[in-house]
C-alpha cells in the first residue's frame, strides 16, 4: 500500500523504525510519477531496509512511502513510446488498485544502474512471509480462481501500460514475488517473458 508521508525528520529525511528499520541508499532529485504519468514532482528517494520512501523537496509535508513487499517486480525503463512518458526511470509495478506503477526518476540518468543495485538488494531483504503451518492450509476451487483471476488481472495491466517500453535488468528473486525477464532484441520491445509469481 502506497502511504503519504506528512513528517520527516529533523534533518529533513525519513522518520525510521529504528528497532527495525534503517537507511541503505539515498538519491537527490528523483522525479515521482504514479500511472504512468501523474508527477509529484521533484524530490528525495530513499530506500530503507523495509520501504521506498520518497520526500518532495518543496513542500516539507509531501512524501510517499511504499513497502518492499508490496512492489511486484522493479527494472529500469529506457526510453519508450508512452505519449507521454520518455524519461529513463526505475519502473516499479505494486500490488494497489488505485497507485498501480509508479517511476523513479533521477536528474542524473547515470545513477540508473545503482539505483536498480539498491532496489534489488532492499528487495531481497523482504521476501514474501511464509508461515510455519503455511502446509495444512486447503482451499476450495472458488479460492483457487479468484487468486487465478487477480493474478491474470496483474499481469494484463502490467502489459497493457508498459507493453511499448524497453525495460532491461528486470529482477528481484522470485522468493519476494518479483518479475525475471531479458532485454529484448528491439529497443521499443519490452521484456514478454516477466513472470509474476506472487499469487
Amino acid at each position: 500500500m502506497v502511504e503519504k508521508v506528512l513528517q520527516r525528520s529533523a534533518e529533513n529525511k525519513p522518520i525510521l523504525d529504528e528497532a527495525t528499520e534503517s537507511f541503505h541508499f539515498s538519491q537527490p532529485k528523483v522525479a515521482l510519477y504514479f500511472n504512468p504519468d501523474k508527477s509529484e514532482g521533484t524530490g528525495s528517494l530513499y530506500l530503507t531496509t523495509k520501504r521506498v520512501v520518497w520526500l518532495d523537496d518543496a513542500d516539507a509535508a509531501a512524501g510517499f512511502s511504499i513497502p518492499f513487499r508490496t512492489i511486484i517486480c522493479h527494472a529500469i525503463a529506457r526510453g519508450g513510446t508512452f505519449e507521454h512518458f520518455q524519461s529513463p526511470s526505475i519502473y516499479c509495478q505494486l500490488e494497489s488498485t488505485d497507485l498501480y506503477e509508479a517511476r523513479f526518476v533521477p536528474e542524473d540518468s547515470n545513477a540508473l544502474d545503482t539505483m536498480f543495485k539498491a532496489f534489488s538488494e532492499c528487495a531481497s531483504m523482504n521476501p514474501d512471509p511464509i508461515e510455519e503451518d503455511e502446509g495444512d492450509f486447503f482451499y476450495d476451487a472458488d479460492e483457487v480462481a479468484m487468486n487465478v483471476d487477480a493474478a491474470e488481472s496483474a499481469a494484463s495491466r502490467f502489459d497493457a501500460g508498459a507493453s511499448s517500453e524497453q525495460f532491461e535488468d528486470a529482477e528481484s528473486g522470485a522468493s519476494n514475488g518479483h518479475a525475471e525477464g531479458e532485454e529484448g532484441e528491439d529497443d521499443d520491445a519490452m521484456v514478454h517473458n516477466a513472470k509474476l509469481q506472487r499469487l
